[in-house]
């Protein structure tokens, strides 16, 4: 059965693209504003377990849900400022520890 929890009080730089290594963790943005300033991000990065072009093929699948399952992932797109698609990616990724 899949299940996550939503904290609806976090925003999205705490929530969604948290890169990690270990115990280490950073938001998307702070990863983004280190890199811009040309610091040092090899921290935040696992070069151990790198992605290969194998790890991010796409298959389409057709999914039906109930409307109010739809309508929380429409009010979350809205929040973190997604689209609808990149939101459902995101929760499912997390959910299997992808991300």
């Amino acid at each position: 059965m899949f299940e996550f929890e939503w904290d609806e009080n976090k925003s999205k730089s705490e929530d969604v693209g948290k890169m990690k290594k270990g115990e280490l963790m950073i938001s998307a943005k702070e990863f983004d504003e280190k890199f811009e300033k040309g610091e040092n991000i090899d921290k935040y990065l696992d070069l151990e377990n790198p992605l290969t072009l194998e790890d991010v093929v796409e298959e389409q699948i057709i999914l039906s849900l109930p409307t109010t399952i739809t309508n929380k992932i429409i009010d979350i797109a809205k929040n973190l400022n997604l689209s609808i698609e990149d939101t459902i990616k995101v929760l499912l990724a997390k959910e299997v520890g992808v991300l």
